[in-house]
C-alpha cells in the first residue's frame, strides 16, 4: 500500500509539472502542448499501476482503456511539443502540424473504440490472473498492424531531434539532455520491471525526462511572443520586428518584417550575397549577436534603417538578439530631391547675385555715361545731362561737377541740358546749387541748351538763376566763352 500511495504522488507531480507550465506560460504554445503530454503521462502511469490490481475483466479493460487514451495523449502531445519547440513553422500560416497529427488522431481513436465497444479490431480478450493482473489476447493482423504503427508514431519525435540537431547549435545542449534523460528512463524501465520485477515503479522513469522538456519549455518561452496584444501592437507598429536566437536563427517577425526579408525559419546570413554591402554584413554576423549593431542596408530593394540589440535572461545569460528596422527608401529619396533642390537654389541664387553685381556696374556705368566731363579747351569742360533730373541724380551732378572742376582746373563749366526733357524746380534749384559751389571754387558755370519750352517752364516756375549765365546751345556759349578768353587776352 505504501509502493501503491508512493508513485500515486509521483504521477500526481508529474501533472501538476504539466499544470504548473501551462499555468506560468500558457500563452505560449510549447507549455500548452506541455501539459497534454504530461496529463497523458499520469494516465498512463496511472494505468500501469492499476492494471495488476484489476480483479475481473472489466476492471482489466478499465484500466488497458486508460493506459492507451494516456498512450495517444503522450504520443500527440510529444510531437506537438516538438514541434513548437524546435520547428515552429509547421503551426505558422496553414499549420502543416494538424495534418502530421490526423494520423495519430485517427489511430488512436480507432483503438479507443475498439476497446470501448469490445469489437475485438486490435485485443480479442483479456485473461485475468490473480495477482498478476490482466493479460492481452491480440487479434491479428490487427494486432501487429497496431505495434508496428506504435513504433513508427516514435519516428518522427526523433527525426525532429536529429534535424535540430543539425541545423540549430543553439538547441544541442537541450537535446542532448532530452537524449540522456531518455536513455535514464529506457534502463530504469529495464531495471524496474526485467531486474527488480516492480513494473510500477517504471512511472518514476518519465519524471527526469519531464524535467528536461519543462526547462526546454521555460528556456524557449522569451523566443515565441504569442500573447494577443503584443502580437496586435507588434503587427501594427510600422517598423519591421525580428527575433532571432542565438544561432541567428529567426523566430519570429511581423508582417512588416516579413515584407522586408526577414522571414521566420532564416538565419541572419541568408541576407548576404557576393555584393553585399559591409554594413549588411555587420548586420547579419551571427558571431556579434551579443553587441549593438546600426546599419542602413538596402534588401529586397528597400532601405532600410536597421538596429540590432542583444536578448539576455533574467541572469544575464545570451538568448538571442532583437532587430528593429525602418523602411527610409521614400524619406531617402526625397531627401536626395532636396539636397538637389538646395543645391539648384544655391546655384539660382549665385546667378542672381552675379546678375545683380553686374546690373550694379552696368548702373554705375550708366550713370557715368549719362554725367559724362568733356574738356574741350584749356580751362573750359563740357557736362552734358541727358535724361530726367531728379533729386538724387542732381547730388551726383554736383559731386561730379567739383571733381571735374578740381581735376581740370577748369575755369567755366558748360552745363548742356539739351537731352533733359523737362526741368521743374527741384532740378532748376539744384543746378543752382551747383554752380555756387562751383564759384567757389573759382569756376564760372554756363548752362546751355536751353529749349524753348524749357525757358517758358523755367519762367512760370519763377527760378532765379542769379549770376549764372546761359546760352541757347553748345556752339553759342562756347563762342561767348571764346569771346570773353580773347577780350580777356
Amino acid at each position: 500500500m505504501t509502493a501503491l500511495i508512493f508513485i500515486l504522488i509521483i504521477i500526481m507531480a508529474e501533472a501538476c509539472l504539466g499544470v504548473y507550465a501551462a499555468a506560468r506560460a500558457w500563452s505560449h504554445l510549447p507549455a500548452r502542448c506541455f501539459l497534454v503530454h504530461t496529463v497523458g503521462v499520469a494516465i498512463y502511469g496511472l494505468g500501469v499501476v492499476l492494471g495488476p490490481r484489476a480483479n475481473d475483466v472489466d476492471a482489466a479493460w478499465a484500466t488497458l482503456l486508460l493506459s492507451f487514451v494516456g498512450l495517444i495523449m503522450l504520443e500527440i502531445g510529444i510531437v506537438a511539443m516538438l514541434a513548437a519547440l524546435f520547428v515552429p513553422q509547421w503551426w505558422a500560416g496553414r499549420q502543416v502540424i494538424r495534418w502530421i497529427l490526423l494520423p495519430y488522431a485517427l489511430i488512436g481513436g480507432l483503438l479507443i473504440i475498439d476497446l470501448v465497444f469490445r469489437l475485438n479490431i486490435f485485443v480479442e480478450a483479456i485473461h485475468v490472473e490473480s495477482g498478476k493482473g490482466y493479460a492481452l489476447a491480440g487479434r491479428e493482423p490487427g494486432n501487429s498492424i497496431i505495434t508496428a504503427l506504435f513504433y513508427l508514431s516514435w519516428l518522427l519525435p526523433q527525426a525532429i531531434l536529429w534535424y535540430t540537431f543539425a541545423r540549430q547549435r543553439v538547441q544541442r545542449p537541450i537535446i542532448g539532455a532530452f537524449a540522456v534523460s531518455l536513455v535514464l528512463a529506457a534502463l530504469g524501465g529495464w531495471l524496474f520491471g526485467a531486474v527488480l520485477q516492480i513494473p510500477e515503479l517504471s512511472a518514476l522513469v518519465a519524471l527526469p525526462v519531464l524535467l528536461v522538456l519543462a526547462y526546454a519549455v521555460f528556456s524557449t518561452r522569451l523566443y515565441t511572443p504569442n500573447d494577443v496584444a503584443v502580437g496586435l501592437a507588434l503587427g501594427a507598429i510600422s517598423e519591421a520586428v525580428a527575433i532571432y536566437d542565438q544561432s541567428g536563427r529567426c523566430i519570429y517577425s511581423n508582417p512588416q518584417a516579413q515584407a522586408a526579408g526577414f522571414l521566420v525559419d532564416e538565419v541572419l546570413t541568408s541576407l548576404v550575397s557576393d555584393d553585399a554591402s559591409v554594413q549588411l554584413r555587420a548586420l547579419a554576423d551571427t558571431a556579434t549577436l551579443a553587441q549593438d549593431v546600426h546599419a542602413t542596408v538596402v534588401i529586397n530593394h528597400r532601405q532600410l534603417a536597421c538596429s540590432r540589440a542583444p536578448v539576455r535572461d533574467r541572469r544575464g545569460q545570451l538568448r538571442g538578439a532583437i532587430l528593429l528596422g525602418r523602411d527610409v527608401t521614400e524619406l531617402e529619396a526625397r531627401s536626395t530631391e532636396l539636397a538637389q533642390e538646395r543645391a539648384r537654389l544655391a546655384t539660382t541664387v549665385q546667378e542672381l547675385a552675379q546678375e545683380q553685381a553686374q546690373r550694379v556696374a552696368l548702373a554705375a556705368t550708366v550713370r557715368i555715361l549719362a554725367l559724362p566731363v568733356i574738356p574741350i579747351l584749356e580751362g573750359v569742360v563740357v557736362l552734358p545731362l541727358i535724361g530726367d533730373f531728379d533729386i538724387s541724380r542732381a547730388q551726383e551732378f554736383t559731386g561730379i561737377l567739383l571733381q571735374a572742376i578740381e581735376r581740370e582746373r577748369a575755369q567755366l563749366a558748360l552745363i548742356d541740358i539739351t537731352g533733359v526733357p523737362i526741368l521743374d524746380t527741384a532740378g532748376a534749384l539744384a543746378l543752382v546749387k551747383a554752380t555756387e559751389a562751383a564759384a567757389l571754387l573759382g569756376a564760372r558755370c554756363m548752362l546751355v541748351g536751353i529749349r524753348p519750352e524749357i525757358a517758358q517752364a523755367l519762367v512760370s516756375l519763377g527760378v532765379s538763376f542769379g549770376n549764372l549765365s546761359t546760352a541757347a546751345s553748345l556752339q553759342q556759349g562756347l563762342s561767348n566763352a571764346l569771346s570773353a578768353r580773347s577780350l580777356t587776352a
